[in-house]
């Protein structure tokens, strides 16, 4: 007998016939944490994100968009790679037409062929040609 034999034959035997009862999730949860307020959620994300080194700013509703300027402005970072959405993101003094871009007015283009953020449309670069395939011998 192999030695690979010898361990499957250990875990065969050691492996329980059925499986346990599936445990009951929810009731544990309703006797370890009482019902928070959102308020107490918040405030507990936040004090555990930070302890992952996170920087946190309160901010209102309507206030995001410029407290996120302030503190790129701050770490000079003057690029933001940003999802597509659905709705656009009117922004003051950004003159990029991309759906919900937050690029300001001082982005550069950036590599050729790729969507761009300024003030100028410029045309699309052609993609690069396909390279062609080797002969063979």
């Amino acid at each position: 007998m192999s030695a690979r034999d010898l361990i499957l034959a250990k875990l065969k035997a050691n492996s329980p016939s059925t499986a346990g009862d599936l445990p009951d999730v929810a009731g544990w949860y309703a006797t370890h944490r009482s019902t928070e307020s959102a308020t107490d959620k918040a405030r507990r994300f936040r004090h555990f994100i930070e302890l992952a080194h996170a920087e946190v700013y309160a901010v209102s509703r309507g206030g995001w968009l410029q407290k996120l300027y302030e503190v790129l402005s701050a770490k000079q970072i003057d690029k933001l790679l940003v999802a597509p959405a659905r709705h656009t993101v009117r922004v003051p003094g950004a003159t990029c037409r991309h759906s919900a871009s937050l690029a300001p007015a001082t982005t550069r283009p950036s590599k050729a062929g790729s969507r761009r953020c300024s003030t100028k449309r410029r045309p699309a670069s052609p993609p690069p040609a396909a390279p062609s395939p080797k002969p063979a011998r």
